[in-house]
């Protein structure tokens, strides 16, 4: 398959070593010392724990070529995604794929449809990791995957087909979902109270108490309330269970404690929330709006934005660091 690739940071470089290593004929968009870096030594990566850099060699461009493309998988964070859009939506691919947090999906669908009116599904890679000068260090707590799917439509056999040959024998699972936008929406349940406790302690999860744990998962439970009190259904399926009094909450507070006391939380967790404070803020405002306009008792969830830092003044300390 000949596949596109916008966005080669942790999770867009995990992607384009598997598609690449499948045999599909891969591009990917790059530009400034991002380019320069893939064209002078190829994709490198690392899986953490392991030893082994794996280096590929896709075929990399500065602006999308004119030629027809399978897929184009947009890999970016989320604003960079949304100065994409039209660009997606003219390019010549049979479905273009956007990954990542999101809690805009409909609007982005609309802007690439009017553009282009292609298949447009949505995607979450569950990828964490840390970028350095000669190689990109990645985690993945289970075997590597992206949940996959329309907003809720039914999508055309021809691109379930293209999506399911492109990964048939790869070491990478495709989980199909069939309601993304809800799927994005519960995902936020859980990102925003644990992106508000990681700002709190200054990204560095090791310094989390077991109160603070406790609050996380009553404004996770708070959030998860609000969703269903909206009429977003749960997806996955039961997933609320997790934040709930019972077995399944205790070992998410045993699965969340040894995150936190260990480099899995620098790497799944605070990382990413000192690169993405924009896309944090984006999602935290959209969540906000839904947990408190539901009538649902929050006060986790509001004990957790109170605790947190302004956005303005988290603007001030992580975006001077890129």
């Amino acid at each position: 398959m000949k596949i596109l690739v916008c966005g080669s940071g942790v999770i867009g470089s995990l992607l384009i070593h598997f598609l690449s290593q499948n045999g599909n004929e891969v591009t990917v968009l790059a530009r400034g010392k991002r380019r320069e870096e893939l064209e002078k030594y190829g994709l490198r990566t690392k899986f953490h724990g392991k030893k082994v850099i794996n280096t590929d060699k896709p075929r990399v461009v500065g602006e999308i070529p004119s030629e027809h493309f399978d897929l184009a998988f947009s890999v970016m964070q989320h604003e960079q995604q949304w100065n994409l859009l039209k660009t997606l939506g003219e390019a010549d691919c049979s479905a273009v794929v956007l990954v990542g947090n999101n809690l805009s999906a409909p609007e982005m669908k609309q802007q690439i449809i009017e553009a282009g009116g292609k298949t447009v599904l949505f995607g979450f890679q569950g990828t964490g990791g840390n970028r350095y000068a000669d190689y990109t260090e990645v985690l993945s707590l289970h075997k590597p995957s992206m949940v996959l799917g329309g907003l809720s439509e039914t999508i055309p056999a021809e691109i379930t087909h293209i999506v399911n040959e492109t990964f048939a024998g790869a070491d990478f699972e495709i989980k199909w979902m069939d309601d993304m936008d809800a799927w994005y929406k519960c995902h936020a349940a859980f990102i925003v109270p644990i992106a508000r406790l990681c700002y709190t302690v200054g990204c560095e999860l090791r310094k989390c108490t077991g109160k603070q744990r406790k609050t996380l998962l009553d404004a996770t439970s708070n959030a998860f309330e609000a969703l269903k009190k909206s009429g977003c259904p749960i997806r996955p399926e039961g997933e609320d269970a997790y934040y709930k009094s019972g077995a399944k909450r205790s070992m998410m507070n045993a699965m969340l404690y040894i995150m936190f006391k260990t480099k899995l939380g620098e790497m799944a967790a605070s990382d990413h929330c000192r690169h993405a404070v924009s896309e944090m803020e984006g999602l935290a405002v959209k969540m906000d709006e839904i947990v408190f306009n539901s009538g649902v008792e929050c006060s986790a969830y509001k004990e957790l934005k109170e605790a947190a830092p302004s956005w303005e003044e988290l603007h001030r300390i992580y975006d001077g660091k890129r």
